[in-house]
């Protein structure tokens, strides 16, 4: 079983966390995977990833998760694209849903890459229109899945939350202090 610890810290004056107007800063494992929420939305775990909501469940919306795998340093991943392997995990995931997909989305930063699609469906508890959305991203020794599950009504917040989250992600850091926060970024990436 997963321990979680959580940790509340005073930051320094001099910090170096920065967020976009509205966001805050989510930061798993010490920096190994760390990127932008909506400010006073609740984190909690769930198993083995972090959700965050924007309201504490049950009446929550939306939610985030997030799962950090560390992938073992002997293995030359340049082999396996990421698409091939964002359809063989992602999508064997829900291969028995129904629903609308949309096309994969990739990009390659200085830092990382990742892929990501799209499902709509129809809740059957609730008998409403959703959407999920799953991501792997990978870089610096580190997979991270990142999974955005909203009704579709709530689209135009989705995309918001989505963009931020894809735009402020960070991959394979460590954070040596975390009321200092992480090391400036030198111009070309890393």
């Amino acid at each position: 079983m997963t321990r979680w610890e959580k940790k509340e810290l005073r930051l320094r004056d001099d910090h170096r966390w920065r967020a976009r107007p509205g966001n805050q800063v989510l930061v798993l494992d010490r920096g190994a995977v760390s990127l932008e929420v909506p400010r006073g939305w609740v984190v909690r775990p769930q198993g083995t990833a972090i959700a965050v909501t924007d309201r504490e469940p049950p009446d929550d919306d939306m939610r985030l998760q997030v799962s950090v795998i560390h992938a073992p340093p002997m293995i030359d991943w340049t082999g396996l694209p990421l698409v091939t392997l964002f359809v063989e995990v992602a999508r064997g995931l829900d291969a028995g849903a129904i629903g609308e997909r949309t096309p994969i989305t990739a990009a390659i930063t200085t830092d990382y890459e990742y892929a990501w699609d799209e499902v709509a469906y129809t809740d059957e508890q609730q008998r409403r229109p959703a959407r999920s959305r799953t991501c792997i991203a990978r870089g610096r020794g580190v997979h991270a899945v990142i999974t955005l599950d909203f009704w579709a009504d709530d689209d135009a917040t989705a995309r918001r939350v989505w963009k931020g989250a894809l735009r402020s992600l960070r991959l394979g850091e460590s954070i040596a202090d975390p009321t200092v926060g992480p090391e400036r970024r030198r111009p070309g990436g890393s």
